[in-house]
């Protein structure tokens, strides 16, 4: 839709498939993205050498993802092991990437979409809970790791865009 908004959709295909298999399928692509989504892949080196089997010599993959500096460790709410900037600095040059560009959202702009996502999230389980009453607790824990999730990215971990160029 964003595409089509902006005048570019000729411009653009976008896929939405089982990851699993599209990095085993796919390749040649100018661009891929993965945004937030964790260890679906394996570990980020495990994901990074996937991700640039997908792009053509040359290509990019944006990323959106989470690292957190060694003084923030245990401060954590979520139980996710995130890794390091220098462990994701790593996986980029084992897989062939450079980092091209790296930004980061403002605060307010986190904030305000973890609190919609949330109220979305919340409001999801409570349906559920009703048609499903024996996963009530289910529902509400994942909500619960939904908050604990967002505290951290508010305030423990950097959350960055990356964009990457594949280089060998």
């Amino acid at each position: 839709q964003k595409a089509q908004e902006l005048g570019v959709d000729s411009l653009c295909t976008f896929q939405i498939e089982d990851i699993q298999k599209s990095v085993i399928s796919e390749r040649g692509w100018d661009c891929v993205m993965l945004l937030a989504i964790g260890n679906v892949l394996g570990n980020i080196q495990e994901t990074m050498i996937k991700l640039s089997s997908t792009i053509s010599k040359n290509g990019y993959i944006i990323i959106e993802d989470s690292y957190i500096s060694d003084d923030q460790k245990n401060n954590i709410l979520c139980d996710y092991d995130y890794p390091s900037y220098d462990e994701w600095a790593r996986a980029f040059d084992l897989a062939g990437l450079k980092i091209v560009e790296e930004m980061n959202e403002s605060f307010d702009d986190i904030v305000s979409t973890n609190d919609l996502s949330n109220l979305h999230i919340a409001k999801r389980a409570q349906e559920l809970s009703v048609k499903y009453p024996e996963k009530t607790d289910m529902f509400l824990e994942y909500v619960k790791s939904q908050l604990d999730e967002s505290h951290d990215i508010e305030n423990t971990v950097q959350s960055p865009i990356w964009l990457l160029q594949k280089v060998r």
